[in-house]
């Protein structure tokens, strides 16, 4: 048997990466990408005298997975604990973890995580029933979820690397519209810096093609997509892929925009 990290593991019984608070996490969102029952096995045991059902767990575990989707940020899956003990900066052990918090402008879903005993006395991490308790009202708040009725089911139960048709779909159409907003809002940022310069009667900027694409507008475009990734609920491991190919962008448009200012600098001492 192997566990969810791909790990070989001969002991009984298989504890799917709950070791840390890290795993608990990545493994959580893995099972249920995969549409595996195994997924509510991340959750926190319920309380004596309170039932559940396996089909509710199962409902539980398919929301949490699209509202984590669509809310938390995919820079929490690597800056999660993965210490077994939870301990902190301070070195201290601990038994209960929030990660999430701020992403961007906006809040993400809290996940909070608890350290207890399973049936074999082995101390694991689960996803603790205080969190599950809001993920429904999370989820009805959601939109995608419900455009997803509406579309053709084969658009919807189709999956490619774990992730809906439709989603796909979306995300090579929006690309171009990425690309116009990026070079409007890059086009618009240029003409109010003629405009300043202008004002205080400062050398105008060489003119540019209107067609012209240059870093800054690259930059804006690929943050445009990353955000409509984001926004339409795509798989928060797609978008932690998605985030290093982010940065090679951002290095890349960095280095053109250096070279630029570069040539505007000496251009101008040029001019003198």
């Amino acid at each position: 048997d192997r566990d969810v990290t791909g790990v070989q593991t001969c002991a009984l019984p298989i504890w799917l990466g709950r070791e840390t608070p890290r795993g608990a996490i990545v493994g959580f969102i893995k099972m249920a990408q995969d549409e595996n029952d195994r997924a509510a096995e991340y959750f926190q045991p319920p309380m004596k005298g309170h039932r559940v059902t396996a089909e509710e767990e199962q409902e539980l575990a398919k929301q949490l997975y699209t509202v984590l989707n669509a809310t938390f940020p995919a820079s929490a899956l690597t800056s999660t604990n993965a210490d077994p003990d939870g301990r902190g900066d301070d070195g201290r052990s601990r038994d209960e973890i929030t990660i999430g918090g701020t992403h961007l402008l906006s809040e993400s879903f809290p996940v909070t995580l608890v350290r207890q005993e399973d049936v074999h006395n082995v101390k694991l991490w689960f996803i603790s029933r205080q969190t599950l308790s809001r993920v429904p009202a999370a989820y009805d708040s959601l939109r995608w979820p419900h455009l997803e009725q509406k579309l053709p089911q084969v658009l919807v139960r189709n999956r490619v690397l774990s992730m809906p048709l439709w989603q796909w779909i979306s995300i090579v159409l929006f690309l171009p519209i990425a690309m116009v907003l990026g070079w409007a809002i890059a086009s618009a940022g240029r003409m109010l810096f003629s405009w300043y310069r202008r004002s205080r009667r400062l050398q105008e900027l060489a003119p540019r093609p209107l067609r012209h694409f240059g870093p800054g507008a690259m930059l804006i475009a690929v943050l445009i997509h990353y955000d409509f990734v984001r926004q339409i609920g795509a798989s928060v491991l797609y978008r932690q892929y998605y985030r290093y190919f982010l940065l090679v962008v951002m290095a890349i448009a960095g280095y053109w925009a250096i070279t630029r200012i570069t040539h505007w600098i000496f251009r101008g001492i040029a001019l003198q």
